[in-house]
């Protein structure tokens, strides 16, 4: 079984491609092969946790409390004028097919909430009326330690 943070990544790809608002939905190191104008707005995801042990159990033996982060980096491509409105409605259309955790099918995610929006990207705006913003959502999963792929909630 894959680690708990590829797991999570899979189930938000499988969200955000199953609502339909977006050309192409990948993890975010597919963001490096490059893509076609043809498949704008894009969704990339990424997942990173950080996790602290419960309990006073022996090392290997307690559950770990993983602090999760997933960041939605969205990306479209328009004129200058019309790029902040269209960025700000993926960035909606993200925090409200991702509110409710029990939607990804995952496992029982604790104190799941919408942390921000970045602002967007002056990167290529200018250049090729590209820009991208960035959403994030964090919650926590508890494995145990030494089982990082088993959400044991």
């Amino acid at each position: 079984m894959s680690h708990i943070r590829t797991q999570l990544r899979d189930a938000v790809v499988a969200r955000l491609r199953a609502g339909g608002d977006f050309g192409l939905v990948e993890p975010r190191l597919r963001m490096l092969r490059g893509v076609q104008s043809d498949l704008f707005p894009l969704a990339f995801v990424s997942v990173s946790d950080s996790a602290i042990p419960v309990g006073k159990n022996p090392p290997g033996q307690r559950p770990l409390q993983r602090q999760i982060v997933v960041n939605v980096q969205v990306l479209q491509i328009a004129d200058v004028e019309e790029l902040d409105e269209k960025l700000d409605a993926l960035a909606a259309k993200v925090e409200e097919t991702l509110t409710d955790p029990a939607t990804l099918d995952f496992g029982k995610v604790l104190d799941w909430t919408y942390v921000g929006t970045s602002e967007p990207t002056e990167l290529e705006a200018e250049e090729q009326g590209t820009s991208s913003l960035r959403v994030t959502f964090r919650g926590i999963v508890t494995t145990k330690e030494g089982s990082p792929s088993t959400n044991i909630h």
